[in-house]
C-alpha cells in the first residue's frame, strides 16, 4: 500500500530497496559519514568538502548546553527508563531553543541540528548518571560518531569503532 510519495526516502519492499534522496543506503553506509548523510537528507544533495566542513563546524557549535540537560536528568528518579530520559531531554532542548517559535526553514534546520547533537549528550549524560558518575564534556575536535563514543567512554574510540557507529547511524 502506497501511503505517500517522498523525495527524501524510498522504501521498496518488493525489491528490498532502501535509499535516501535517490542514493542506496548501502552506498551511503559504505562511503558516507553520518554528517554527510544528514546533510543529504536536509539539503537534498551530498555536500562538497567545504560544505561538509562548515556543516560539521555548525553541528559542533551546537553541542554546548550549559549543563541544562544534566541538571534536569539528574532530577529524574533513578528508576526512570532511558526513553523517558530522552523524551524529557527533548523538552529541555526545546525549552532553551532560541528559535522555538520560529517555523521558517532556516530556523527548522537549526532546531534539527541542535536535536541531532544534543540527544547523544542526553543519552551519555543519563548513562553516566545511572553509573553514579559525572558528565563527560564533548570533544570539539571529533565528529558526531567519535564524539558520542568519547562522551560515553571518556576516551577516544578507535577508527574502526567510529566507522562502525557511523555506518550504523546511516
Amino acid at each position: 500500500v502506497v501511503v505517500s510519495e517522498s523525495t527524501i526516502c524510498l522504501i521498496d519492499g518488493e525489491t528490498g530497496t532502501l535509499g535516501y534522496r535517490g542514493i542506496g543506503i548501502g552506498d551511503l553506509a559504505e562511503g558516507a559519514t553520518y554528517e554527510e548523510t544528514i546533510y543529504l537528507l536536509w539539503h537534498g544533495k551530498l555536500p562538497t568538502q567545504s560544505e561538509l566542513d562548515a556543516f560539521t563546524q555548525e553541528l559542533v557549535g551546537e553541542r554546548d548546553v550549559n549543563g541544562s540537560i544534566w541538571q534536569v536528568l539528574a532530577s529524574l528518579p533513578r528508576h526512570a527508563q532511558p526513553m523517558e530520559a530522552l523524551r524529557t531531554a527533548v523538552s529541555v532542548i526545546a525549552a532553551y531553543d532560541p528559535d522555538l517559535y520560529n517555523y521558517e526553514h532556516e530556523a527548522n534546520l537549526k532546531k534539527a541540528a541542535r536535536l541531532t547533537v544534543r540527544l547523544p549528550i542526553a543519552a551519555t549524560d543519563f548513562y553516566h548518571l545511572l553509573q553514579g558518575e559525572g558528565p563527560v564534556p564533548h570533544h570539539p575536535g571529533l565528529g558526531h560518531a567519535a564524539n558520542f563514543l568519547y562522551m560515553l567512554r571518556g576516551e577516544q574510540a578507535t577508527p574502526l569503532e567510529v566507522r562502525a557507529l557511523d555506518m550504523a547511524m546511516v
